[in-house]
């Protein structure tokens, strides 16, 4: 795993504590007749899962902040540098 730049701790966290999280996550379900805002009701969990979807929509954010923000450089730069074709005829 070493070779292929894999990290060999969170491998094996994943390992071990996989089936654990899998089945406590399924009596959760189970308990709460598969409503997910069972996760929220309380302040503190719905604070870190406000935090947790923050973080992790954040490179999706990114990533589209920053393609909207080559979109308008290149209409801009299409605008001043494209001749008008209907002054040409």
């Amino acid at each position: 795993m070493e070779a292929n730049d894999i990290p060999v701790a969170p491998a094996i966290l994943g390992i071990v504590l996989g089936r654990l999280l899998e089945d406590s996550f399924m009596v959760s379900m189970i308990k709460s007749d598969w409503d997910l805002m069972v996760f929220f009701q309380r302040p503190v969990s719905a604070v870190l899962g406000v935090i947790t979807v923050i973080l992790w929509s954040g490179p999706f954010i990114a990533a589209f902040r920053k393609w909207r923000r080559g979109a308008k450089d290149c209409e801009a730069q299409t605008k001043a540098c494209k001749p008008n074709v209907d002054d040409a005829i």
